[in-house]
């Protein structure tokens, strides 16, 4: 059979939408094409992902077949390996092109593209992968990244003729070993009203409710954790999971650019676009940092831990009201704020002894958004890894005093405190044991005094910053990572204050 004849298949991923979508504009070429996406034990059974992940997936995918389904066309959603679904397909109907986004996963994910590559180069078919939200693979030098990240995203979007995109038939009977089991797609389809839900029209909402009213005082909400829920963007989990391009935001943005008192947030929104696929360019160049240290310098280090410290922030029960109003709000809705995601790790890893490894995979359960590049990057950044950063230690009793001053997050997170009057709620340790017995306080007394742990931090990790290993290595992670203009700016002046 010749590579005309053979079948088309695209392959979602983390892309899962109709718009604005290579590898579909792509198939659009009158030939038989199936769609599919493949849910794969090796990611279900990934500590870094959850249930609310895969719903989200779920909610996305069965949308896309609704809207699919007067074009007489449907997304097979299955469930086995890949290599095993694409062998079953190419024996009932030779394959001739797999088309679709390149990603950038987890080694778990890397390692199977690398056998998929394997298969179809023994089966003679062609692999079309399409670069995605600017993130360019083989790049070892940053130099004129920013250019070209500014170029891919004003181009035109890639929209399918569906007039030309034909579906695939009689596929029912090779895949019927490998489809969804439907009693679990119904319970992944209910919607978690504590987290948003999944899908384009979702994403669409999203984003035109915050252009229409929600977005004007973003810049001033991103570090509020009541206002953030309502004023941010709230796009990052339909663009971790691909039902909006970064493309299709960024040129709405810039159709709404010239609007009257919407300036700095507008730039601020603008800023994150650019550095959501900055970071993410960052775990395509170097992926290892899922596991080790960005600056080679760090990799001599071997510190203790406290796994009880570990459990107690795991659980949100550290005794430190607004870090535990943090990471329980989190824990139950999927979100949080900028300044709140930083902090929670700061206080793990700065404060309170725990492992950036541990952190990273308990963070990217609880992430709606996961997205492994930016997961790993920002991690290895707010912890101190890369030599390059500067070091914030941030005090939680600060943050909640400066951004939930009348404690009503608090309280909402931790009701345990509701009764206490402001500003005790936010240092509840201060009250003596004939006070705490009266107001049966059954809240835990902070698991760190968090001046020393501060004062020990400091001198830890400022320590390791002068460390020759650590300074030889920076400008290697600069030339990787950061575009030459900016090398002469590296930062090293802040020795880690207490934030």
């Amino acid at each position: 059979m010749s590579a005309s004849e053979g079948l088309q298949v695209v392959w979602f991923k983390r892309d899962l939408r109709l718009e604005d979508h290579a590898p579909l504009a792509a198939a659009a070429n009158a030939r038989p094409t199936l769609l599919l996406y493949v849910f794969e034990p090796e990611l279900i059974n990934d500590p870094h992902y959850s249930e609310r992940h895969w719903r989200f997936v779920t909610q996305s995918l069965l949308e896309m077949n609704s809207r699919l389904e007067p074009l007489n066309q449907r997304v097979y959603i299955l469930k086995g390996s890949m290599l095993e679904v694409l062998a079953a397909i190419h024996a009932h109907h030779p394959i001739s092109n797999l088309l679709s986004y390149e990603e950038t996963g987890l080694r778990v994910t890397y390692e199977r593209d690398k056998a998929i590559s394997a298969w179809c180069r023994k089966h003679h078919v062609k692999w079309q992968e399409y670069r995605s939200n600017g993130v360019k693979r083989g790049r070892y030098s940053r130099d004129g990244w920013a250019h070209d990240w500014h170029r891919v995203m004003s181009q035109p979007l890639a929209e399918p003729e569906w007039s030309q995109l034909l579906p695939a038939t009689d596929q029912q009977r090779c895949l019927s070993d490998y489809m969804m089991d439907r009693a679990l797609l119904k319970a992944w389809s209910t919607r978690d009203p504590s987290h948003q839900l999944g899908g384009v029209g979702a994403a669409q909402h999203a984003l035109d409710s915050f252009f229409d009213e929600r977005g004007k005082i973003y810049h001033k909400a991103l570090s509020k954790p009541l206002l953030s829920r309502k004023h941010c963007s709230r796009l990052s989990p339909y663009l971790a999971w691909g039902n909006l391009s970064i493309r299709q935001v960024y040129q709405r943005l810039q159709a709404e650019r010239d609007r009257s008192g919407w300036g700095r947030a507008l730039s601020a929104l603008n800023s994150r676009l650019h550095w959501h696929c900055h970071f993410i360019q960052k775990f395509e160049s170097e992926d290892r940092i899922e596991f080790e240290p960005m600056n080679f310098g760090y990799h001599q280090f071997q510190d203790d831990y406290s796994s009880a410290n570990e459990q107690a922030w795991a659980i949100g029960n550290t005794g430190i009201p607004y870090l535990d109003a943090c990471l329980r709000c989190l824990q139950r809705t999927g979100y949080l704020h900028f300044r709140g995601r930083a902090m929670i790790v700061s206080a793990l890893c700065h404060l309170m002894q725990g492992r950036w490894q541990f952190a990273a995979r308990q963070l990217a359960q609880w992430f709606l958004d996961f997205e492994p590049g930016i997961h790993y990057a920002q991690i290895q950044m707010q912890v101190g890894l890369t030599g390059i950063n500067t070091l914030r230690i941030y005090n939680p009793v600060k943050q909640g005093l400066d951004h939930d001053p009348d404690a009503v997050f608090i309280k909402k997170w931790v009701p345990e405190l509701s009764e206490l009057p402001v500003p005790l709620v936010h240092t509840p340790w201060v009250l003596g044991p004939i006070e705490r017995a009266c107001m049966d306080l059954s809240y835990p007394d902070p698991v760190i005094d968090i001046a020393q742990a501060h004062k020990a931090a400091r001198a830890v990790y400022w320590d390791r910053r002068q460390n020759p290993l650590v300074r030889q290595d920076i400008n290697r992670v600069l030339y990787r990572h950061v575009e030459t203009r900016t090398h002469l700016k590296t930062q090293h002046s802040n020795k880690g204050e207490l934030r």
